[in-house]
């Protein structure tokens, strides 16, 4: 069976977290390569033919070596890393489980009150545009621009790619969870930048986690974002791990769980 090779987008990550991400690797005995990836480029890296690889970097970088190299350590479905089917699957318990899918074309041509809001961001993982809450006006503003620049293709696409819009939710807190093979691996609280390993919320949000991934996952590696609100525990959104942050920094659990579970993998290959 061939090694596995870890490739980090070198011109993205902080040079201090790289410095730990790298050091968590030789700690595994495990080859890694440093790339540089040109932003919103399509082009994927080049791999060699004597490891599988597994990527870390990028929304261009993850979207790219996807769509290049399928068989590799590419932890993303563009069926399934979706709010409409999360929607489908896990009903109210999705933060915005009242959103709908549409395009920013399509949406800014209907009739609504200028000053009335909404939540939006795109549909799938692509991380085209940060999700945010926004008046009619504004996004009419924001579309209009993009139809004067439509030369370019980013604009172009950012119009007519499917996005999720909802009413705005109120939210106390957020928490990160790093999950491999119904595993939680890692869970952070996101604006504390902190880990949590015990007590009555860690309790909590590990029950509810584990009854939603029984449910459902969108691949068997990925972030799950969980939030407090005045119902209670929410999902705001899943990830996919190939280009997801670190709110506290803490790679070497998660690099460790994905390599020995993506060794497992490719080693069932050859059985």
């Amino acid at each position: 069976m061939k090694p596995i090779k870890w490739l980090l987008q070198k011109n993205l990550l902080k040079a201090s977290f790289l410095k730990r991400f790298e050091k968590a690797l030789i700690n595994e005995q495990v080859a890694y390569e440093l790339i540089q990836v040109i932003p919103f480029s399509r082009e994927a890296p080049s791999i060699d033919t004597h490891h599988y690889h597994i990527f870390y970097g990028s929304t261009t970088l993850m979207i790219n070596a996807y769509r290049s190299y399928p068989q590799q350590g590419i932890f993303y479905d563009e069926a399934t890393f979706s709010m409409a089917l999360y929607q489908q699957k896990w009903g109210e318990y999705l933060l915005n489980h009242d959103g709908k899918c549409s395009t920013l074309h399509t949406l800014s041509q209907t009739t609504l009150p200028p000053n009335q809001t909404f939540f939006i961001r795109p549909n799938d993982d692509s991380k085209s545009f940060s999700g945010r809450i926004i008046s009619f006006a504004q996004l009419q503003q924001w579309t209009q621009r993009l139809q004067e620049d439509l030369d370019n293709d980013i604009s172009y696409s950012l119009l007519h790619q499917t996005i999720w819009y909802a009413q705005p939710k109120e939210i106390y807190a957020e928490y990160r969870h790093f999950i491999v093979d119904q595993q939680i691996i890692l869970m952070e609280d996101i604006a504390n930048k902190t880990i949590l390993t015990s007590g009555n919320l860690y309790q909590q949000l590990s029950s509810f986690v584990h009854d939603r991934i029984a449910t459902f996952t969108p691949h068997d590696i990925f972030v799950i974002d969980i939030a407090q609100t005045p119902q209670g525990l929410k999902i705001l959104e899943c990830g996919c791990i190939n280009g997801t942050g670190f709110y506290t920094g803490a790679v070497e659990v998660v690099i460790k769980a994905i390599h020995h579970h993506f060794a497992s993998k490719i080693s069932q290959n050859y059985t």
